[in-house]
């Protein structure tokens, strides 16, 4: 019996998804599956020989992994193939990129907000925004929370809320008008978040008191 096998094994991402973004400080797994038994290797240079590439750590199986360590805000480009038994290799690189930021954005609420508000009034909220990495998605729109217990849950909203980005859509700002008079007297929690490109999210914060009525007093004496 002769084997005819001329079919180089075909290569399966398993982790990191390709092209995205990899939130977690290091070491990343690269993670990757074959098609049949084989030996993987992997280059951060394209076309390489196969013999000059660098081999992954499981060898001559279907499942195959190498750990590196990886810094914040940088791309990382991996060229890999593979060889089964009968020497078939795959003509051209698997191709796999990613690119690394776990920094959350910078995000700061106007510093003249009150802190005691005793009339009824609309309040303008507004908020300086900055990302050292892949900066902001046209999506990415900060989020209002204005919470009486505290604990900003179903209050996040994006209703009303207008934003602005720099052309390299690394910072912006956005604003949100509150209409106090609609809310009771009481501790507000007012919070204002918004997440980058790589969904890490910045958040700032400030409790404001809303306090609208005149204290009762009695008259005792003479």
């Amino acid at each position: 019996k002769i084997t005819l096998d001329r079919t180089a094994p075909i290569i399966m991402l398993i982790l990191p998804l390709n092209s995205s973004a990899y939130t977690k400080q290091s070491p990343i797994t690269i993670s990757i599956n074959s098609s049949t038994q084989a030996t993987c290797k992997y280059s951060n240079i394209s076309e390489m020989v196969f013999s000059d590439m660098v081999m992954f750590n499981n060898t001559y199986q279907t499942s195959h992994n190498f750990s590196i360590e990886v810094t914040d805000n940088r791309t990382y480009n991996f060229y890999i193939k593979c060889m089964d038994e009968f020497g078939n290799t795959n003509p051209s690189d698997y191709y796999l990129t990613f690119f690394t930021e776990w920094s959350i954005p910078l995000i700061t609420l106007n510093e003249s907000l009150p802190s005691n508000v005793i009339t009824n009034t609309t309040l303008f909220l507004y908020a300086n925004f900055s990302d050292s990495g892949k900066g902001f998605a046209t999506n990415n729109s900060c989020e209002i929370c204005i919470a009486s217990d505290g604990v900003c849950d179903t209050e996040w909203t994006i209703n009303n809320t207008t934003n602005s980005y720099s052309g390299d859509y690394l910072k912006g700002n956005c604003s949100y008008s509150w209409n106090a008079s609609n809310y009771n007297d009481g501790i507000y929690n007012i919070s204002i978040r918004i997440k980058d490109a790589a969904y890490n999210t910045g958040m700032s914060s400030k409790k404001i008191t809303l306090d609208r009525t005149p204290p009762i007093f009695s008259y005792l004496y003479p």
